[in-house]
């Protein structure tokens, strides 16, 4: 049997994934000043935690704040709208020096506005339905000329809606359970038809349930703490149902990298080999088109060439040389 190129390719990427790892979404819950998390969404203990980052009664957040490829945690003080922020998924002091944007009563939202490759912050106005948002995780004015989208009452939500890069957003009717999305940061209509998912006072959540690139939708009902997610922007059953949590309590998402690891020796050696067989595997076929050919001073001979494609014509060329 004949190994291809394709066949080495699938080897270097298969090494690749081992030795570079993947970025997954982490499930977590917020109690108190507790967190702890599930690196799958499935029903059973912490895989995380717990641990203790902020006080009762502030508001947890998450997001990649330096462009690292995983997401950290932070809490938002709502009396004084003051962002406490740390770079990993652990406990400890702020990473990042405490700041304040927004008003006390604002709703905290992050997300990577511009496609930076780091998560900004914001804050939402639930009384006028007014977006204020920063591209960065430091205090300032916003970046974004504020704006409206949605009804006051409504909740907030973010997401890469279509896997462009850019965090889109959103809001949640909880009387109707009803999502209303807009794939980028600015004013305008829904860019998806407005749909129900969930049940009225359940709590919406967004994250990449399958890797797909692209977030997903989901809600937690905080009465039992149980997950209800859907891999797509519409209506209909869930694709993940799972208990992780306690009632009452907050739910939040992340991602993290499974690359955290140190690789084996064994994935430099594969990978190494895998490059080196589609440079071998790939040189005959350089050499064929080389020796095809054609050029503008002489016409091609088949006579004349010697690459596999025409020995199987050598015997119609012993009289015309």
């Amino acid at each position: 049997m004949t190994l291809g190129p394709r066949f080495f390719l699938l080897l270097t990427l298969s090494a690749s994934q081992s030795l570079f790892g993947a970025t997954v979404t982490i499930y977590g819950d917020y109690s108190s000043n507790e967190w702890s998390f599930r690196t799958s969404p499935t029903t059973g203990a912490a895989d995380i935690g717990p641990f203790p980052f902020g006080l009762p009664g502030w508001k947890p957040v998450t997001g990649d704040w330096t462009g690292s490829g995983q997401s950290g945690i932070g809490v938002v003080d709502p009396a004084t709208e003051t962002w406490d922020l740390r770079n990993t998924v652990s406990a400890g002091a702020p990473q990042i020096a405490p700041f304040t944007f927004g008003v006390p009563g604002w709703l905290p939202v992050t997300g990577d506005w511009t496609g930076s490759g780091d998560t900004g912050i914001g804050a939402f106005d639930s009384s006028t339905a007014t977006w204020y948002l920063r591209d960065t995780a430091s205090p300032g004015t916003p970046d974004i000329a504020p704006f409206p989208f949605g009804v006051p009452g409504w909740i907030p939500v973010t997401g890469d809606w279509t896997g462009s890069g850019d965090t889109g957003i959103g809001v949640f009717d909880s009387s109707t359970a009803t999502w209303y999305l807009r794939d980028s940061a600015s004013p305008g209509v829904t860019n998806f038809a407005p749909f129900q998912f969930g049940e009225p006072g359940w709590q919406p959540i967004t994250g990449d349930w399958t890797g797909s690139g692209h977030t997903g939708i989901g809600v937690f009902d905080p009465t039992t703490a149980t997950w209800y997610l859907r891999e797509s922007l519409s209506p209909g059953a869930p694709d993940f149902v799972f208990q992780f949590g306690t009632p009452g309590s907050v739910a939040v998402t992340g991602w993290t990298s499974t690359a955290a690891a140190t690789p084996e020796p064994a994935s430099f050696a594969l990978l190494l080999l895998g490059f080196a067989a589609l440079l071998l595997v790939s040189e005959p076929a350089r050499r064929r088109v080389l020796t095809l050919r054609r050029t503008s001073s002489s016409p091609w001979n088949p006579c004349l060439s010697g690459s596999a494609a025409t020995r199987r014509i050598r015997g119609a060329c012993s009289g015309a040389r």
